[in-house]
């Protein structure tokens, strides 16, 4: 609600690039509160705004966003479509971080569709990425798909020490 209060204001005094921002909070909430349809029409309305206004920050968090929303609903096919994209996005591509961020969804979502091979292919890649950022919580991101990753391979052995890795930085993130 107050993020419809604070939309309603950017538009009376024609704050359209905060009405954008705003918008996309207010999709990440539907999404939340499980109307993900709703979630995917005002993140699909603010990508096409957000591209029209050639703000690719915008763009490249919604699209993101609407990543992350058929994630959830594990239509990986989708989420696909909306995160490899952003690989191409200067705005990324000029952040270790988001870079280490994006390769590692992509290697998470690769894992659910049982592509091992494309999933270990952005895996390495996050690693770098997010070893040389030192994100804890990546980090851990990283070992529990790598986990999953040799789990489903029957490399079990490998597996176990990922397992290790992403507990003890679980315990010292979260």
């Amino acid at each position: 609600e107050l993020f419809e209060r604070a939309k309603k204001l950017c538009l009376q005094k024609k704050y359209y690039a905060d009405t954008l921002k705003l918008n996309m909070e207010i999709a990440i909430q539907y999404a939340g509160l499980g109307d993900f349809q709703k979630s995917i029409r005002m993140l699909e309305q603010n990508i096409t705004n957000a591209k029209k206004e050639g703000d690719e920050i915008t763009w490249a968090h919604g699209m993101d966003n609407l990543s992350n929303v058929y994630f959830e609903m594990q239509d990986f096919e989708k989420s696909l479509k909306y995160q490899i994209p952003l690989l191409q996005s200067t705005y990324i591509q000029s952040s270790t971080y988001l870079k280490g961020a994006i390769l590692q969804h992509l290697a998470d979502t690769y894992l659910h569709l049982d592509d091992l091979k494309n999933a270990q292919t952005f895996l390495d890649s996050a690693f770098v990425f997010i070893t040389k950022f030192n994100s804890k919580d990546w980090l851990f991101e990283c070992h529990k798909t790598q986990y999953n990753i040799y789990k489903k391979s029957g490399k079990y052995k490998e597996a176990l020490l990922h397992h290790e890795q992403f507990i003890n930085l679980k315990d010292s993130v979260f």
